[in-house]
């Protein structure tokens, strides 16, 4: 499934959703190498910006509550509980992130993703717990 969504250009961070379910979610995000940021983070070694990785979790966590709950709420940020980087992501890897969404009675979103790189067998990047608020 391709998305569509209205984040701030130029850092769209999810590509496709794989997977959808009403608890979980799993997108993807190619990382191309000719993106800006690449030139300073690191010259001759260029590594996708771990700030984004943790906006791929975002984004895809949005996608979840849109597209897997149908719901015309928004999912606002209130709480980044851990986030572990573990290998860097480098021009020409695909980003998967592995989201498991748990909707709280207290209207919360409680998010716990792996990230990985698609090589095989793929490699974990990255894993982060969120809480997010559900509002109008």
């Amino acid at each position: 499934m391709s998305v569509a969504v209205d984040y701030a250009q130029p850092l769209l961070a999810v590509d496709q959703i794989l997977d959808l379910s009403d608890q979980s979610i799993r997108t993807i995000k190619a990382i191309a190498g000719n993106e800006a940021f690449f030139v300073g983070h690191y010259p001759h070694f260029p590594i996708f910006p771990g700030a984004f990785v943790l906006e791929a979790v975002h984004q895809t966590t949005r996608l979840f509550v849109s597209e897997g709950l149908k719901l015309s709420l928004h999912a606002r940020l209130i709480q980044i509980h851990s986030v572990r980087l573990l290998s860097p992501l480098r021009p020409g890897d695909v980003l998967q992130v592995d989201a498991r969404c748990t909707r709280e009675a207290t209207g919360e979103l409680i998010v716990d993703s792996k990230v990985w790189r698609r090589d095989t067998p793929p490699v974990a990047v990255a894993q982060i717990k969120l809480r997010y608020v559900l509002e109008s």
